[in-house]
């Protein structure tokens, strides 16, 4: 009854939208660093409405099984078996609809503004965003509270509509999940009164997300017929804790470079107090529980030489990710008996770099050089002689984007992969090729992007 409610106030949101804001709208992007979207008074009654509808022509010479060779490469850690936590992030071979995006904004009041966006993706509808935050905090603090895509590294926070390329980057892909670190919580950031820009922040959430702090209290005896089944008594051996379980600390820093200039760079460190996996070993499970740390650089140089329509602007954009595990086995199922109580820990960095180019009024050429494991990708059991050390996995990405207005986007993208796949401890490498068309478009009023 709730998804159904949620249907039906998508659809009349999308018909207000319609009604509302014929032909308004904005998909440019804002050089201002503010944190909050600007959200003018007269929305205080009428929140600001959009819609992004989006689409794609996808095929890879794997017969489809491209993303699902990415998911599986090696050092990008553990899978689940299958109870609904292991999502399968790419499209379907052929045609397929993009998640449609509906969202509102509004000033509240003189304190507030509100924020709410709605995913919908084939039958099911999920709240993306839900947040409120202040305006008028002393000292150049901002509080949000909600649902939110975390501030942590550059791209985290964008929604997939902006980004520059049709798919996420591989390194966010497999260490951050396909749509980033979002999760229920606070944040609390403070931009200082100085000359070059600054800001910092800390956020604490719940702790529910699929990469870097996995709750998983409801594996029981009979949570899964795989389990269950196996071995009914000696599944229940995860912990039960309350949250907030995941925790960030970052920085950003803009040095003023002109008028035509702009440069970032800015620092992520994220801590899961508490990462639970169900790991598939054999003929049974090994039930995993321990910390996760991820520690992220990030860069941006962008150059606006005010061509027509973007003609000669330039965007370089770079981070790099390391993240480590610490985690002990907690139970197991089958013949898993052996592992229980034992250590276990990995290190993997990832690395991407990317340029965006206005090669032509409303053209676009993109570059993306992406890499799992290019310095660090080991695992280690207590006890074992050495750490296994997993090869690197890249793969190189160009675009082009036709940007018939500010409201639409033809792109025309291709991928050239090269994985090191670890399939429940089967190691190969798999070379393939990845080819989408993508059309995207946007109605109504949407708030200007941050630098």
């Amino acid at each position: 009854m709730q998804k159904k409610s949620l249907t039906i106030l998508g659809a009349l949101a999308c018909a207000s939208t319609l009604l509302a804001h014929p032909g308004h709208g904005h998909h440019g992007h804002s050089h201002d660093h503010s944190s909050s979207k600007a959200v003018g008074s007269d929305s205080a009654f009428n929140p600001a409405m959009s819609v992004v509808i989006g689409g794609r022509f996808y095929y890879d010479t794997e017969d489809g099984e491209g993303y699902d060779i990415l998911e599986h490469a090696a050092g990008a850690g553990d899978h689940h078996h299958g109870d609904g936590h292991h999502h399968h992030h790419g499209p379907e071979q052929g045609f397929s609809l993009d998640e449609i995006e509906l969202n509102f904004a509004a000033a509240v009041d003189n304190y507030f503004d509100a924020e709410l966006t709605l995913a919908f993706e084939g039958r099911g509808v999920e709240i993306e965003e839900a947040f409120m935050q202040t305006r008028s905090l002393p000292s150049g603090l901002t509080l949000k509270a909600g649902r939110f895509l975390s501030d942590i590294g550059y791209q985290n926070s964008q929604h997939a509509h902006d980004w520059a390329f049709a798919d996420q980057n591989l390194p966010y892909l497999l260490l951050l999940g396909d749509h980033g670190l979002v999760d229920t919580g606070v944040q609390l950031s403070w931009v200082p009164a100085t000359d070059t820009y600054m800001r910092f922040g800390f956020e604490a959430f719940q702790g529910e997300h699929e990469t870097l702090a996995a709750y998983e209290p409801g594996y029981d005896k009979t949570h899964d017929g795989n389990i269950s089944n196996t071995s009914p008594d000696h599944v229940d051996g995860f912990k039960h804790s309350g949250g907030p379980r995941l925790f960030t600390l970052y920085g950003q820093f803009a040095p003023d470079l002109g008028w035509d200039d702009a440069m970032q760079f800015g620092f992520s460190i994220v801590e899961s107090s508490l990462h639970q996996e169900a790991v598939r070993h054999g003929s049974g499970y090994n039930l995993k529980e321990g910390t996760n740390r991820l520690y992220g650089l990030d860069w941006v140089y962008k150059r606006s030489t005010g061509g027509s329509f973007g003609a000669g602007d330039l965007t370089l954009q770079a981070e790099y990710l390391y993240r480590e595990k610490d985690l002990e086995v907690v139970g197991y199922t089958g013949d898993r008996a052996s592992r229980l109580g034992r250590k276990y820990s990995s290190t993997v960095d990832g690395l991407y770099l990317q340029g965006t180019y206005g090669i032509a009024p409303r053209w676009q050429a993109g570059l993306r050089y992406e890499a799992l494991g290019l310095l660090e990708n080991k695992e280690r059991w207590s006890n074992d002689a050495s750490a296994e050390k997993h090869s690197t996995s890249s793969r190189i990405t160009a675009a082009a984007t036709f940007y018939p207005t500010e409201f639409s986007l033809l792109r025309a993208q291709v991928s050239q992969n090269s994985i090191h796949e670890d399939d429940h401890g089967d190691h190969h490498k798999e070379s393939f090729t990845q080819f989408t068309l993508q059309y995207q478009v946007m109605l109504g009023a949407h708030a200007a992007h941050k630098f």
